[in-house]
């Protein structure tokens, strides 16, 4: 039986660990374009932008977080602040934003950053919409 040496073992593990961490970024049915992210204390997060009648329509998702807890979240599209508001975490768990903005021509940067009132943990997401 061959054993593999430590390092490079480590090194594979690492960058396994390190990917897993990153937003990812897909994209869904209806040229949905979506990333999804984590946040301290396992909280998951997900930015969700769809095409709706010549416009951008925004979704941002918070997932199990506290229940009771409450979340200042902020949309920007091309640095832009679209929607700022509080949203209380509901007792799934859950907290879910929705927005519908215009849609500028050319490629446009949404960006949501959401923020735990009671922690001071913060989330950030951002994606790129080509429509």
């Amino acid at each position: 039986m061959k054993l593999l040496p430590f390092r490079s073992l480590t090194a594979g593990t690492l960058l396994f660990v390190a990917a897993s961490l990153l937003p990812s970024v897909s994209d869904a049915k209806d040229g949905d374009v979506i990333t999804r992210g984590r946040c301290p204390g396992g909280v998951k997060t997900k930015l969700k932008a769809s095409p709706e009648n010549g416009r951008v329509e925004v979704e941002y998702e918070i997932d199990q977080a506290r229940p009771g807890d409450r979340w200042r979240v902020v949309i920007k599209s091309n640095g832009r602040t679209i929607l700022r508001t509080v949203r209380k975490v509901n007792s799934a768990g859950n907290v879910e934003v929705r927005k519908l903005a215009a849609n500028a021509s050319g490629t446009e940067t949404i960006r949501v950053r959401g923020k735990n009132l009671r922690t001071g943990h913060s989330c950030t997401l951002s994606l790129k919409v080509p429509f």
